[in-house]
């Protein structure tokens, strides 16, 4: 069942976050060591659009994206090469606008994060890497008053959430970015990640998981040769998920500007200022070993379990051609994910390449171990009245009654509902925050 959900028209709906004007340095067309520039997707050049007009409801002209540079795009993701490199030593003067890493020594375990969820990107699995941290020690969580959201397709508010007395501690449920309204009940020193997947990737499971076709009246295929025509013709006023630039639109991007290429680097430029981390799911690993530096956690915090995977038979190779027309119509999620790639990129250099493989690698093994020790296999399950089929994780009998394995295997949903029963029991009265 479809939550309550505030009409975004409405004058008690957040307000779309304002943005800093602030100057920002051109980005360093500087590559570690861990990647070749030539086999980076190229950028589009995204032409001059007519900018869309004030009605919410209306849609807008979204012209034609120049894919000249797109064929070197397909199959060229940026590849870590785990060979032995020699240790690029960055200078002292070096430095990103995410920085990551602290000595040991000059930290304290952080406790204070929120997780923006972005859909069909792995953001599952993050999710239960964060309710354990949280859940082992006790912590508060902001939690959805309703359903698994709080808003989506409006902004986050804290009217949205189930009521904690005594403050919060992690964020890690679906909700678009609202800097302002986060920052109302989050601690001043919370940090804030977000996750990323290559877009054609991204949209094809979400297209599936989602069953777009029943939205489209079409296939993928179909959906990504007339992309435009289908958009202005079933996307609707406002949509939980998005059918252009999705990923820009959970990320807080107003319905209006998703096609407006000056908005689209503007809000860029302030994603980067409003998060401390943004990982990549194509380098989870590395990504999460940036995010235990960041945090000060142990390497045990970040194991973890794919989470909300499909089943095997549902994931479909997408067509060239289909890659191409996406990358042309997710322009803005694409230069967003090449933003970010380049970014985390520089933050592996910066950490040191030898090192983060020989963490990799660490992690690997941990992993291993703990599916060694934990599970039996996997089980498909049924998801959304049927929609769509995932993997469940089986436990070895042995394992049911291991706390780890346990936390590390259940559902998102299950997790969700004992993490709320449990701030019940601590906190008698619980009721949505009005």
């Amino acid at each position: 069942m479809e939550p309550n959900i505030a009409n975004p028209n409405s004058n008690d709906s957040p307000k779309e976050p304002e943005m800093e004007n602030k100057q920002t340095n051109p980005e360093p067309n500087v590559f570690p060591d861990i990647v070749n520039p030539n086999d980076l997707p190229k950028e589009p050049e995204i032409e001059k659009k007519i900018a869309p007009n004030n009605d919410v409801n209306s849609s807008s002209d979204h012209k034609s994206v120049n894919t000249q540079n797109l064929n070197n795009s397909i199959n060229s993701h940026p590849k870590i090469d785990h060979e032995d490199k020699t240790i690029h030593i960055p200078s002292k003067n070096h430095t990103t606008s995410m920085q990551i890493y602290q000595p040991k020594n000059q930290c304290e375990p952080h406790k204070n994060i929120v997780l923006l969820k972005t859909h069909k990107t792995g953001s599952s699995t993050l999710q239960n890497i964060l309710y354990r941290f949280g859940d082992v020690r006790g912590l508060s969580f902001v939690l959805p008053a309703v359903d698994v959201y709080m808003g989506n397709p409006a902004y986050f508010h804290p009217k949205f959430v189930l009521q904690t007395p005594g403050g919060y501690n992690i964020l890690a449920n679906h909700a678009r970015f609202h800097k302002e309204n986060m920052a109302r009940i989050m601690p001043a020193n919370t940090k804030y990640i977000s996750i990323l997947r290559y877009p054609p990737k991204q949209f094809e499971s979400m297209f599936s998981y989602y069953s777009f076709n029943n939205r489209y009246h079409t296939s993928l295929e179909g959906f990504a040769s007339r992309a435009q025509e289908l958009y202005d013709k079933h996307e609707g006023g406002n949509p939980r998920h998005s059918g252009l630039n999705p990923v820009l639109y959970d990320l807080g991007l107003h319905k209006n500007d998703l096609a407006t290429p000056g908005k689209i680097d503007d809000y860029i430029k302030f994603i980067e200022d409003s998060f401390d981390l943004i990982l990549i799911a194509e380098y989870l690993k590395e990504s999460l070993i940036l995010l235990k530096e960041l945090m000060c956690w142990d390497m045990e915090e970040i194991v973890y379990f794919s989470s909300n995977k499909r089943d095997n038979s549902l994931v479909k190779e997408i067509p060239k051609q289909t890659e191409k027309q996406l990358l042309t119509w997710h322009a803005g999620d694409f230069k967003l994910y090449l933003h970010f790639n380049r970014t985390l990129h520089r933050q592996i250099e910066e950490y040191g390449v030898q090192r983060m493989q020989t963490e990799v690698k660490i992690l690997n093994k941990m992993i291993d171990d703990l599916s060694e020790d934990c599970l039996q296999g996997t089980k498909s399950v049924s998801e959304l009245g049927g929609k769509t089929v995932i993997k469940r994780y089986v436990l070895k009998p042995n394992a049911k009654n291991k706390r780890t394995c346990a936390r590390m295997t259940y559902p998102a949903y299950d997790y969700l509902m004992m993490l709320k029963q449990k701030q019940k029991l601590r906190r008698p009265g619980l009721k949505r925050n009005l």
